[in-house]
């Protein structure tokens, strides 16, 4: 009997390629057997996090990327590379057939889905955030469904292709009931995003050149690829605890050990520090173009006020101590006597 093949395709962010493997992995468990064709792109990102899939994946790179800006040249060089990989994404579904295209977004799902409509394949996409994003947008015309993760997106979609689901969190743990740590200790994981964030970094980096209680605090720190710091290097100056990555595909591990998480608003780790019922502070990306975050960090807060709390850039900017004034907030640490008095000699010298 031939095997069933399956598509998925999502590419260019973490927060994209980690649900849709996700997604994949749900059919794999229901069909061992089935085959999974599994676009992404050509970035080193997309290459690591589907480094390690089994062997049910059959892995194409389309050679596509998003536009940082839009120029003549930039835009023909993208319909070009649209061109091509709409070719690729035609070969392999003509020779795969496919039960369905599932795509999270990102803009290698357009030719795909495109070839996958010539070709009268269903196409299922998954909105992970309120706002719809472009890609989603584009293509939910032509899907058979459009799955929301968030109730307020299906106002922003085809109610005729819209369905509400629950977001698809990969490799799911119980959190741990023995800590590796003693009480007076304090896990804190920070997440910048599969590709870090410059801005959450430069506030760790203010609360902790500040903090009196720093030594009872165990850092977890994802710093992300585009930071030249020397991470390890800079906690082990300043006697902190911590272990650093860049990125990993095993957060899960982290979060299981987790009094707190401090993160961007992307949707993966919204959804995660809720799965593990972590208090959460929250700090989403602002820019002009892009305000996907904001809606997500606010709604999640709305839904669950006591355990998502979100600061906005320009509110640490004002303020920088306001993100220590959270943190003691919600993990008040042991009341040793030296720490209360360093903590109000700080107070007064500020």
């Amino acid at each position: 009997m031939k095997k069933k093949s399956y598509c998925f395709v999502a590419g260019q962010s973490g927060g994209h390629i980690i649900p849709c493997i996700a997604l994949a992995e749900q059919v794999i468990q229901k069909e061992p057997i089935a085959h999974i064709l599994f676009f992404t792109t050509t970035h080193t990102l997309d290459r690591s996090i589907t480094r390690n899939l089994t062997n049910n994946y059959t892995l194409i790179s389309l050679p596509i990327t998003a536009m940082t800006r839009i120029t003549p040249y930039t835009f023909i060089k993208m319909v070009y590379h649209l061109c091509i990989a709409w070719g690729i994404s035609m070969y392999y579904l003509m020779q795969y057939t496919p039960q369905s295209i599932t795509s999270t977004g990102g803009i290698c799902a357009i030719p795909v889905a495109i070839a996958g409509y010539m070709l009268r394949i269903p196409i299922d996409l998954y909105e992970l955030n309120v706002l719809p994003g472009k890609t989603i947008s584009f293509l939910s015309t032509i899907a058979r469904t459009v799955y929301c993760c968030f109730e307020r997106t299906l106002h922003f979609l085809p109610k005729a292709h819209g369905k509400q689901a629950v977001y698809p969190l990969r490799a799911i743990h119980q959190r741990l009931s023995t800590r590796h740590n003693n009480n007076a200790t304090k896990n804190i994981l920070i997440i910048g995003g599969s590709q870090g964030s410059l801005f959450i970094n430069n506030a760790i980096k203010q609360w902790l050149d500040t903090e009196p209680a720093k030594h009872h605090f165990f850092i977890m720190h994802q710093t992300g690829s585009i930071d030249t710091t020397h991470w390890q290097q800079w906690y082990a100056q300043r006697g902190i605890s911590a272990t650093v990555f860049s990125f990993t595909d095993t957060l899960h591990t982290y979060y299981t050990q987790a009094d707190l998480v401090i993160c961007r608003s992307g949707a993966g780790s919204l959804f995660e520090a809720a799965y593990y019922h972590i208090p959460c502070i929250t700090i989403p990306l602002e820019s002009a173009h892009n305000t996907h975050q904001i809606h997500n960090a606010f709604t999640v807060a709305q839904n669950n006020p006591t355990l998502f709390h979100v600061i906005t850039q320009s509110t640490i900017t004002n303020n920088p101590t306001i993100l220590a004034t959270y943190i003691h907030t919600l993990l008040p640490i042991c009341s040793h006597p030296s720490i209360q008095h360093a903590q109000e000699k700080s107070s007064s010298v500020s």
